[in-house]
């Protein structure tokens, strides 16, 4: 059964390519809601719109491989890297085109 609902609320795989092309999964956590859709195709507004939408996240490690929390400052300062942001929008896209699970 289908459920109506204000925000959808899902996880996504992300694999992050870093700059010497080593390949880095998590799993990233969004919650869009119909008003985030615009914004998110606007590319004048999709920095405000990820950093909205990006929720959480699982396996996020730091360098002594202790797992990282989720919160806005360190999202925010992972989605300056081009690399993570090119990953995250790539995840979402995938999730919210349906091409995920088809």
């Amino acid at each position: 059964m289908f459920r109506v609902v204000e925000k959808f609320t899902f996880a996504v795989p992300v694999e992050v390519v870093l700059p010497d092309g080593e390949k880095q999964p998590f799993e990233a956590r969004f919650s869009v809601g119909s008003e985030d859709l615009e914004e998110l195709q606007n590319p004048a507004a999709i920095d405000a719109a990820l950093a909205r939408v990006w929720t959480g996240w699982s396996g996020v490690v730091d360098e002594n491989g202790e797992e990282v929390p989720f919160d806005e400052a360190t999202r925010d300062r992972l989605l300056r890297f081009p690399f993570v942001r090119v990953a995250i929008i790539r995840a979402l896209a995938g999730a919210l085109g349906g091409s995920r699970g088809n």
